[in-house]
């Protein structure tokens, strides 16, 4: 591939990748999601005061999407096009690469949230593998939503791949995706849309008609991105499978793990994360989080789903693969690496597809 081509969008990308795999969203930085979030909290209360009815809240719900959406996608436009501006004339690395492309790259990396959700993910393992469940239930508590205390350690577990693969979804290849057909503003316009979702797409007597344009509006921008995922996961698991074959000896030393190869390559099933997806892919509540939970849940061949607990009510979820096995440690150490491939798979298909979209526009 000629280097020159990884100008613009395409380089972009690739900063915003490395620069999250590197260093996340460092709590010192002000993050770009919590200005979002309080556009959306002061958009709710100003039109909230015209809701009369059921159908002005949804007008009016709409409305406020609507706003906050292009407000956001405005914003970045304009960050954008003024690096491009200022930054755009000065090259790095032999003058093959634009600055404009690596500051707008590390804004970008704001857009996505693999550093962190791997993190949290392993902070539960650890806190699992030193026998102490009351942490690994308040590490949990902050990426999932639904009641953690009275989990035991299988629980954890199945929760924790659940939030893993939705996550590895909106966090991640939806962001990449955004950013790969239509650079920053169309991956904050996504993150905007995702997250007036998690503020108010909710089914109670609050946002039931307030927040249905939006949670309507999050399901159409994830419809792609979803089944991307799924098919990262299944791609993820093949390359795990194939380092495990090919790598096994190095593994052992670096590692010092004792375990049989034959019983590593056993955890997972790439025809089982094929056959699963399509037989349960679509049982789920939501039209896209089933997608990357069955694919992952047949790789590891474990069942995710069933009765969970939020805000002390009983809620029977459907079950997404087949309970053959119990979801002990291994499961999350499995479900971290599959989704690590599955994130870089993902990365060099999407950058992939932003080189195409650049030529074909210019």
């Amino acid at each position: 591939m000629n280097l020159t081509h990884l100008t613009g969008i395409p380089l972009q990308l690739l900063t915003a990748v490395v620069v999250d795999l590197l260093i996340g969203d460092p709590r010192w930085i002000p993050h770009p999601i919590r200005a979002i979030g309080f556009l959306i909290d002061r958009s709710e209360k100003t039109l909230r005061k015209f809701t009369k009815s059921n159908h002005a809240e949804f007008f009016y719900g709409a409305v406020m999407v609507i706003f906050v959406v292009l407000i956001t996608f405005g914003i970045f436009y304009l960050i954008s096009y003024y690096m491009n501006i200022f930054l755009g004339n000065i090259f790095i690395a032999g003058g093959r690469f634009a600055l404009s492309d690596i500051v707008i790259g590390v804004i970008g990396s704001f857009s996505l949230a693999y550093k962190g959700l791997r993190d949290s993910v392993c902070l539960i393992l650890q806190q699992l593998k030193a026998e102490d469940t009351v942490g690994a239930r308040k590490a949990l508590s902050l990426i999932v939503g639904r009641d953690t205390e009275r989990l035991e350690s299988e629980g954890i577990v199945r929760a924790a791949i659940e939030s893993l693969s939705e996550n590895l979804s909106d966090g991640v290849i939806a962001p990449m995706f955004y950013f790969a057909i239509g650079g920053l503003p169309l991956a904050f316009a996504y993150k905007a849309i995702n997250t007036i979702d998690s503020m108010v797409g909710y089914k109670n007597d609050r946002y039931q008609h307030f927040g249905k344009f939006g949670a309507k509006l999050d399901d159409a921008a994830n419809y792609i991105p979803a089944r991307l995922t799924a098919f990262f996961i299944i791609f993820g698991t093949v390359a795990l499978k194939f380092l495990i074959m090919v790598l096994y000896p190095l593994i052992c030393i670096i590692d010092g793990d004792t375990e049989s190869r034959a019983a590593k390559l056993r955890r997972l099933s790439v025809r089982k994360s094929m056959m699963i997806l399509l037989r349960d892919g679509d049982k789920h509540t939501s039209p896209n989080a089933g997608r990357p939970e069955a694919a992952i849940a047949g790789a590891l061949s474990i069942a995710l789903g069933g009765t969970s607990t939020y805000g002390g009510m009983m809620v029977e979820k459907p079950v997404i693969g087949n309970a053959k096995k119990t979801a002990d440690l291994t499961k999350i150490d499995d479900a971290i690496s599959v989704s690590f491939f599955a994130a870089i798979i993902g990365f060099v298909t999407l950058v992939t597809l932003s080189i195409y979209v650049r030529g074909f526009l210019f």
